[in-house]
Formats: C-alpha cells, sequence, structure tokens
C-alpha cells in the first residue's frame, strides 16, 4: 500500500530539477572533399530539402490576451470535495537519474515530462472519480488524431484522449524549450491595450502559440497547451466575431481561422506546495476536466465561458451526457438529436435511482463511443440509402 495523500497533494509535489545541457556540435568542414555528401554548404541535392527552410505558415490569431476567468479560487473551491479524497493508491513517478535531467532539446526534455508530468496526470486521472471525470489518458502525440484528418502532417507533441476505445485528441499540446520561447514574448506582439497582435505570421515569438491554434482548430478543440522546462502555458481558443446560435461547424472554424482570440495563463514550472495556488500539474488535470465538459469549439463568446460554472454541476454529482462534438450538417444534426441517449455517456451519483437523479445537459462536447464501429469515420462506406438521403450523388453500379 501506498502513501496515504489527497489528490490535491498529489498534484502540486515539486517538479524535478531540470538543467541545460549544452551540447558542442562538430563545425562543418569548409573543403568540399572533407563532405560526406561531396556538395558546398550553400548547395542543395535535388530531390531533398533544405534543414534551414521556413516551416509551414499557421494562422496568425488577431487578439492574444490574459486568460481572466481561468483563477485558482473558483475552481479550486469547486472542486474541493474531489480534490481533498484520500488515496492510498497515488504512485510516485519513477526516479530520475541526473543524465534525464540534463536536457538539450525538445526530445530530451520530453523524456522527462513523460516520466514525471505524463506518469502524474495519468495516475490522477486513474484516481479521479468516474462521477467527475470519464476514463481519460493523457498520451503522445502519435496515439491519437485530430478531428480533421485532410492535414495528416500536423501533428502535436501530446494528446488527451476520453474513453477506452476512442482515439480523438481532445486537448492538444506542444512541448517548447524555456529557451527557444517563454510566454513573456506576448507582450511584446501585441498591443498592450487591445491585446491585437503586431507582429507578421512568421515570427518566430507568434508561432508555438500559432502552432497550438492550428491544432485546436484541426481537433476542434477550445483548449489547448505549450509546456516547456520554465512554465505550463494553457490556452483558450475562441472567435473575435462568434456566430449565431445554431451556426454550422464549418462556419464556427471559418471565424476562428480568420479572426482567432488566444487566452493564455502561464504556470512558473518552480511553483510546487501552495493549496491556493495552480501548479503545472493540477492545471493540467483541470484542463482534462474542461476538455471533456466543455472542450469542443463553438459558437460561443469567450465573455460568457466560466469555467468554475462548468465543473460546479459536475462536482457535485449530477448527470452528465458527454455528446460528440460533431455533427457539421443539418442531416447529421437531426440524427444526433433523436439519438443521444443512446450513444451518450452518462455519469451519475452512486446510489441513485433512476427518478432521483438530477440531469444537466452541458453544451455539446465529445461523446465517448462504447466501440470503434460507433464512431463516424468519412472512410467508411456508406450505404446508397444514407447517401441520397444526405444529398450525396450516388455510386454507379459496377457493370
Amino acid at each position: 500500500m501506498g502513501q496515504v495523500r489527497t489528490l490535491h497533494e498529489y498534484l502540486i509535489q515539486e517538479n524535478p530539477a531540470i538543467t541545460r545541457h549544452a551540447i558542442l556540435r562538430p563545425t562543418k568542414p569548409r573543403d568540399k572533399r572533407l563532405s560526406i555528401s561531396g556538395t558546398s554548404k550553400h548547395s542543395t541535392p535535388k530531390g531533398t530539402k533544405k534543414s534551414g527552410s521556413k516551416p509551414a505558415r499557421y494562422p496568425k490569431p488577431l487578439i492574444i490576451r490574459d486568460w481572466k476567468t481561468l483563477e485558482p479560487e473558483p475552481l479550486l473551491d469547486v472542486l474541493q470535495k474531489t480534490l481533498s479524497q484520500r488515496k492510498s493508491s497515488l504512485r510516485d513517478p519513477p526516479f530520475l537519474h541526473r543524465p534525464l535531467l540534463q536536457i538539450s532539446n525538445e526530445n530530451s526534455l520530453e523524456s522527462v515530462l513523460i516520466q514525471s508530468n505524463q506518469f502524474i496526470i495519468l495516475e490522477a486521472l486513474e484516481n479521479t472519480p468516474r462521477q467527475v471525470v470519464p476514463p481519460m489518458r493523457l498520451v503522445r502525440g502519435g496515439q491519437a488524431y485530430l478531428r480533421d484528418r485532410t492535414e495528416p502532417k500536423f501533428l502535436p507533441d501530446w494528446a488527451s484522449i476520453c474513453g477506452e476505445e476512442n482515439d480523438i485528441n481532445i486537448l492538444p499540446g506542444e512541448t517548447k524549450t524555456g529557451w527557444s520561447w517563454d510566454s513573456t514574448v506576448v507582450s511584446d506582439i501585441t498591443d498592450e491595450a487591445t491585446g491585437e497582435v503586431t507582429c507578421t505570421t512568421s515570427d518566430a515569438r507568434l508561432s508555438p502559440i500559432a502552432q497550438v491554434l492550428w491544432y485546436c482548430i484541426l481537433g476542434r478543440a477550445r483548449y489547448g497547451y505549450i509546456i516547456t522546462n520554465l512554465e505550463l502555458v494553457a490556452l483558450r481558443i475562441g472567435s473575435y466575431e462568434p456566430n449565431s446560435p445554431g451556426a454550422r461547424m464549418s462556419d464556427v472554424i471559418g471565424n476562428v481561422t480568420d479572426a482567432a482570440i488566444v487566452e493564455y495563463k502561464a504556470i512558473e514550472w518552480s511553483r510546487y506546495g501552495k493549496k491556493d495556488e495552480f501548479t503545472i500539474n493540477l492545471l493540467l488535470w483541470i484542463l482534462h476536466l474542461l476538455a471533456v465538459y466543455r472542450g469542443k469549439l463553438d459558437n460561443a463568446s469567450l465573455e460568457d465561458i466560466v469555467e468554475a460554472e462548468i465543473l460546479r454541476p459536475v462536482a457535485n454529482g449530477m448527470v452528465y451526457i458527454v455528446r460528440d462534438m460533431e455533427p457539421e450538417s443539418e442531416s447529421d444534426t437531426d440524427a444526433e438529436d433523436t439519438h443521444e441517449q443512446d450513444v451518450g455517456l452518462e455519469i451519475s451519483r452512486d446510489g441513485d435511482t433512476e427518478s432521483d437523479r438530477p440531469v444537466v445537459s452541458p453544451p455539446p462536447s465529445f461523446r465517448i463511443p462504447e466501440s470503434r464501429s460507433h464512431r463516424e469515420d468519412s472512410a467508411l462506406p456508406t450505404t446508397p440509402q444514407k447517401r441520397k438521403r444526405e444529398g450525396r450523388p450516388l455510386r454507379p453500379r459496377k457493370k
């Protein structure tokens, strides 16, 4: 039996002490005869890509501003009952040897994050009561997919999936080193009064936020984050011009792509131990809860979304129907309304009867399918009746 402690105490433990270890890289040979490839440093063989080529350009957010509604006091007050539960099943992360803590790039940083922060979040989610959060896991980006699979080359470093048979990334995350980027540069690329972005799309100081914004657009996700060896930067995505109620998902995505608002909250890597403050692991755990219950990128205004009020009925043990974040067409909307009770997952208080359970229907979020066969996939074959109902052309019969 492990150490008995509360979930809150577990999530505010100290992070590993990471140091930067510079690697002395060999210099490039000046003489072409000493070069393995036999080419000069200014030439590139045909069919290959220059190492110094510019990365793909991501959508430029219109505004980047402080995430004012994300404060510890109201959220910790709402989640106090859950966080104060004492557990003996919370395992400590493995001991990290000194060479692992000497990082030189994103890859070496992620080796620490996997064995420390990812381990802690997985343990915390597994020990969170099921009436608060369904089965959920923090995994690497390659273990999940984004909703929009038309851009398969875009893959975030981190993913969060909900349900045993689900591999949809509902909370994309990105790793950066603290010496290549940190959140203090936001004040240098935005207007102090309005938060309007003043730099160009190709500015390296904007790139990490724009990158996660693009992942959220492809994943139809409201929340995302950037994690470095210095801080966790939680992000909330919205549109400067919210759509009217009932807008199609394509319209929502178009608005966010053209005029996105990105709100952020930075938590230092060195912060730990104080129960009235966020730590990296505590906030990352809360982001997982928000991704389940309000994680859909919809047409709501960010001013109308208050995270503490979203989680209040969840923490009080009320019933939730966690629904699929799509559809994007009118025909699919009708189908969802008809079968909502069949495809959703009920999370209810233990010991309640069906008649006693209060039902709260949050905004549409991510569905937890019972099996992979329930997942709607554009690659799956469709019947002629379904194609006709959706207004799509019928396939010609083979002669």
